[in-house]
């Protein structure tokens, strides 16, 4: 599994783990207060990361870019969505699925609603793809130890 470096603004308060302060300006679904979040993403941690809300904001959310766990995902973002993040390009983009724990300790992603980063902006937008669709909100999610 190939494993993706992206280039956002970043500050590493330890060896490994790298901290991303980003930009919503629309917040996240049902938190839409939470505008300022921080994706924090660990080699101890590798695929996943957190996107932590600032202050008292709200909670932490466990993320994975889809693609990272062998989801070949393409959200369809619209022209809208792409205008207010100023996407210009893949390279620009990346894409992450907010990742559920239920009691019985299933994991699934929901690739209903991606989060969509601009990279270069260090800007976020949780959106609902134009082909929505073609996905669930529980996708399964299986773990395979190296």
């Amino acid at each position: 599994m190939q494993r993706h470096q992206h280039q956002l603004p970043i500050s590493t308060p330890a060896r490994g783990t790298r901290r991303s302060t980003l930009a919503f300006p629309n917040g996240l679904f049902g938190f839409e207060s939470a505008r300022d979040l921080t994706l924090v993403q660990s080699d101890s941690e590798h695929p996943f990361g957190w996107l932590e809300c600032k202050g008292e904001q709200g909670p932490s959310f466990l993320v994975v870019e889809p693609q990272d766990v062998g989801q070949a995902y393409q959200p369809e973002i619209s022209r809208e969505d792409a205008a207010a993040l100023g996407l210009g390009g893949r390279d620009d983009t990346l894409v992450l699925a907010v990742v559920t724990h239920h009691d019985n300790g299933r994991l699934t992603l929901n690739l209903k609603s991606p989060i969509i980063i601009n990279l270069k902006r260090g800007t976020g937008r949780q959106i609902i793809p134009r082909n929505v669709s073609a996905f669930t909100s529980q996708f399964p999610l299986e773990i395979h130890p190296e």
